[in-house]
């Protein structure tokens, strides 16, 4: 389980992901699951790393 800020969760329709950006610059959406929110922040799981970067809204 990770932490991310809840202004970089997006939703599109039924659809919950991320945007990531890889170490070439590349942006790749990552579907995920968001398990609560608190303070800003929402604890996710899903085909998200630990150090990757996650481009907020």
């Amino acid at each position: 389980m990770l932490a991310v800020p809840t202004s970089a969760v997006r939703q599109q329709g039924a659809r919950t992901y991320l945007i990531i950006q890889d170490a070439q610059g590349q942006k790749q959406e990552v579907d995920i699951q968001v398990l609560r929110t608190a303070g800003g922040w929402a604890a996710i799981s899903g085909q998200v790393s630990d150090g990757q970067k996650v481009l907020l809204s």
